[in-house]
């Protein structure tokens, strides 16, 4: 399950914020009984409305200084949230673009530094 990589997280200090947006799949009872043994994820139900509204749900929920948007098909590195939060911190950047691969292709992380309009590459 994707929420095994999360978990598996070097970087210690996060919360997980899953938002079912419509599915009745069992996914959703056994989501439910993690959240129930684990403090830092919490299951939000809303009917579906698409990929918009439940980052919205996510964001209005969310309590942390960064915030990345993991959805359940994807796959994340053990070092995913640490690089994410210490490439923005050596950059004063606000936003981070990570790495995505699709089959061979990969795009580079960058950071966009507050207030200057540059990216750099990693």
């Amino acid at each position: 399950m994707w929420l095994d990589t999360i978990f598996k997280q070097t970087y210690p200090y996060f919360e997980v914020l899953v938002i079912n947006d419509g599915s009745t799949e069992y996914s959703l009872k056994r989501l439910k009984e993690h959240a129930a043994q684990d403090a830092c994820l919490q299951v939000f139900d809303q009917a579906q409305q698409g990929p918009a509204a439940a980052r919205n749900v996510g964001l209005d929920h969310a309590t942390g200084d960064y915030i990345t948007f993991i959805d359940a098909d994807d796959y994340v590195k053990e070092n995913y949230l640490e690089r994410l939060v210490t490439e923005c911190q050596a950059a004063t950047a606000e936003i981070a673009i990570s790495v995505t691969t699709i089959g061979t292709k990969s795009r580079p992380t960058c950071c966009i530094p507050i207030g200057q309009r540059r990216i750099i590459r990693l």
